[in-house]
């Protein structure tokens, strides 16, 4: 099979936004499982195939998009036509666009969405070493705001707790009772449709919550597992820990020591 993969690389880096790899990817690099270590946004131009992450196996054909998180294992597989696109991003912006777009996961099918194909295969065409970080951002940017709309269906008191919850979430006094009270609606009702528009539980997302930005206070060399635990919403540092260690796989201290290896 003839490779013909396009990869552009932005040397720039900043803790904001920044759009590290602009990649078109024929073939099956990505058939073995591997741990991501930025956020990565895909948009599938041909063929089709397999998506795997967090246990869950999706069909992918052209037009779908996806988004990995860091620290998700995940493979793709796919027919001898499959190609996509994907920008990896990673910066504090990186998790608050996300979040606006996609609190849970992100897995967009194919309807809909194959006129973004050309403004992709255009701006990465277009794109060189000056300009690919404005290019890359650009393509981002838009599909996310293009695909807000369709897969952020929350409305009206779900929409508010996302709202508060993400402004406040570092609050170690921060409980669904707390919002309800806040925002004049009953807790049980809002426990209920919390999970019917988000598939989560209002304890599991809080949790998740915290922890991607105990992750990433890490990763911008805050120090002390107490204290990110602390700046993270967590009143134990134990009770972190254990958190910590189910949703990332590694303790807090061993997160730690992986990230000095790498400096």
């Amino acid at each position: 099979m003839k490779n013909d993969n396009i990869c552009l690389f932005n040397p720039t880096r900043s803790s904001d936004l920044v759009c590290r790899d602009f990649v078109l990817e024929c073939g099956d690099s990505a058939r073995t499982p591997h741990k991501a270590d930025c956020f990565a946004l895909h948009l599938v131009c041909a063929g089709e195939g397999t998506w795997t992450c967090k246990g869950e196996r999706r069909h992918i054909a052209v037009g779908t998009v996806f988004l990995v998180c860091p620290g998700e294992t995940y493979n793709i597989e796919g027919n001898d036509e499959l190609k996509y696109y994907y920008i990896t991003f990673s910066g504090r912006r990186a998790v608050e666009v996300t979040e606006r777009v996609a609190p849970t996961h992100l897995f967009h099918s194919a309807e809909g969405m194959n006129d973004l194909i050309p403004f992709w295969q255009d701006c990465l065409t277009r794109a060189n070493a000056d300009n690919v970080d404005m290019m890359s951002e650009a393509v981002l940017l838009y599909t996310l705001s293009r695909l807000a709309p369709q897969k952020h269906t929350t409305r009206g008191a779900v929409a508010a707790v996302l709202h508060v919850t993400n402004e406040c979430f570092t609050d170690p006094d921060l409980t669904l009772g707390a919002v309800a009270m806040r925002l004049g609606y009953d807790a049980k009702y809002l426990s209920f449709a919390f999970r019917r528009e988000t598939g989560l539980t209002y304890s599991q997302y809080l949790r998740d919550l915290r922890v991607r930005r105990a992750a990433f206070l890490m990763e911008q060399g805050v120090g002390g597992i107490k204290n990110v635990a602390r700046l993270s919403g967590f009143h134990d540092p134990l009770y972190f820990s254990k958190v910590f260690s189910k949703i990332e796989g590694v303790s807090p201290r061993a997160y730690f020591a992986m990230l000095s290896q790498k400096t």
